[in-house]
């Protein structure tokens, strides 16, 4: 029955994970039977599991973008820089709508931060 799928979903991605994993470069000369078990035993990251489980990228390169994007955010914070784009929002499509604020001077700030916090917040410092 799983073969069935695989075979009905991608067989080309079933046929070169096969060859690629078991060296099974026709699967007429061997029992269905086989076929299947070595079919299941696919690592899940190949191609046909992906494309069934419905991933694009295995977990191993989502785990890098990750760690590309903090630590990104990590070197914009020492340099002083804007943060870069996620690379891993990129990946998965979720690329979030950006909302920020523009002040020409520290008195607008302050101006919008106390409408925003109410009252005075603005920060004094010892002589």
């Amino acid at each position: 029955m799983i073969l069935a799928k695989m075979l009905s979903t991608d067989k080309d991605a079933l046929l070169c994970d096969l060859a690629e994993t078991y060296g099974i470069y026709d699967i007429k000369e061997l029992p269905l039977s086989k076929v299947a078990l070595f079919s299941v035993g696919l690592r899940i990251n190949s191609r046909i599991k992906m494309i069934i489980n419905g991933n694009s990228f295995d977990s191993k390169e989502i785990l890098l973008a990750s760690i590309t994007d903090r630590l990104g955010i990590i070197l914009s914070f020492l340099r002083g820089s804007d943060v870069p784009e996620s690379i891993l929002d990129k990946m998965i499509g979720n690329i979030p709508e950006k909302e920020y604020m523009v002040f020409n001077s520290i008195d607008e700030f302050e101006k919008e931060r106390k409408r925003i916090l109410g009252g005075d917040t603005t920060c004094h410092q010892d002589p």
